[in-house]
């Protein structure tokens, strides 16, 4: 890898006084997965602000689930705990709604605790510090 260029300019140019990654294939999901970390940030704060409630845990399914760096920076980002899983939440979705139409499950309360009981979850608890501020600032200015 070239001095200057890949991971340490995108980091860089992200605002970022976050540890990255300097080389191999996490210096290049870095920066991508700030921003989704970073965007997320802001669409909770949205949402705290429009709601006027507080989001005291994040819920991450799908593909996205799976994946532990987006899930911690995540967590970090938004100073929030995540709870990763399932990762083929559409489907057990699909399921849980015929299984209360059907009536063999009572309501939604009860599919969701199905649900949980039933598949793998993991958390992520929020790391202290990070830049996340300066880093949220800096992706304003640009």
């Amino acid at each position: 890898m070239l001095a200057g260029s890949g991971c340490s300019r995108s980091v860089s140019a992200s605002g970022s006084t976050r540890a990255a990654p300097t080389a191999g294939r996490s210096c290049w999901r870095w920066p991508r997965l700030e921003s989704l970390a970073l965007t997320y940030r802001r669409v909770v704060a949205a949402l705290e602000t429009l709601t006027g409630r507080q989001i005291d845990t994040l819920r991450v399914v799908g593909g996205g689930s799976q994946n532990t760096m987006l899930c911690q920076l995540t967590a970090d980002a938004c100073q929030r705990t995540v709870v990763a899983g399932p990762a083929e939440g559409t489907a057990l979705g699909n399921i849980l709604v015929q299984a209360i139409a059907t009536g063999h499950l009572p309501d939604l309360a009860a599919g969701r605790r199905a649900v949980a009981a039933s598949v793998d979850q993991t958390i992520y608890t929020p790391r202290a510090g990070g830049g996340w501020d300066a880093a949220l600032a800096a992706r304003h200015a640009v």
